[in-house]
């Protein structure tokens, strides 16, 4: 059999050989448990080598200093950076505990994790938040006669809708813009489509750690 992505997004619903995605408003926590369920129930039967729940998601809102950012924003970056990842997790462990077959979750984290940066600041605790929470999931698994292996992974800064907004703030704001424009500038950023095919190398390789914190920039390429 093959090895199949499962993802939860906001892009219109999908099914491929090597993925199938489910739109979702991850804001939404009340209908995350229904949405994951009518993922896995579109894999039931299925012949496969893995479960593989990705964690990509993130919102940088609000970009600016926290002073000057207002509740809703707020709320919302961790809702959707933390608290969706949170539940998705619990519920993706849950709903496959009975299976035999290797079930994965890989969070997509982000050097702001470690690195603080001004305006930056309810990305950075959330990425840091989920980090953390890899880790004790990962302890807890290890008590679980069927663990399921999770890991975090930053994959360095990637050609997304997210870097043009970030070149796109200003500088009070986001005081280190500058670094952004002109890693943009260098062409230093990565394509979205080769960063994901790593990252499926990379896990079918079994390269990823049980509680692994990984960065992706310093791994080795595969021979």
């Amino acid at each position: 059999g093959g090895q199949l992505a499962l993802t939860l997004s906001s892009a219109a619903d999908q099914t491929t050989e090597g993925q199938i995605n489910v739109q979702t408003d991850l804001g939404d926590l009340d209908s995350l448990a229904a949405k994951l369920d009518l993922l896995l129930h579109q894999v039931a039967g299925r012949v496969l080598e893995a479960l593989i729940l990705i964690n990509s998601a993130g919102r940088l809102e609000p970009l600016m200093p926290l002073a000057h950012a207002h509740k809703r924003p707020i709320a919302e970056a961790f809702r959707i950076n933390l608290i969706a990842p949170a539940l998705l997790i619990a519920h993706f462990i849950r709903r496959t505990e009975t299976l035999t077959l290797p079930r994965r979750i890989i969070n997509i984290s982000s050097g702001a994790a470690t690195s603080p940066y001004a305006g930056w600041g309810c990305y950075c605790s959330t990425k840091a938040g989920l980090e953390m929470l890899t880790r004790c999931v990962a302890e807890e698994q290890a008590l679980s006669d069927n663990p399921v292996k999770v890991c975090a992974v930053a994959p360095g800064v990637i050609d997304t809708d997210m870097q043009r907004q970030v070149r796109e703030t200003s500088v009070d704001r986001f005081p280190r813009r500058h670094k952004f424009l002109r890693l943009h500038e260098e062409n230093s950023l990565a394509a979205p489509i080769l960063v994901a095919r790593r990252l499926l190398d990379l896990d079918a390789a079994g390269l990823f750690e049980q509680g692994g914190l990984h960065d992706l920039r310093e791994m080795r390429p595969l021979p």
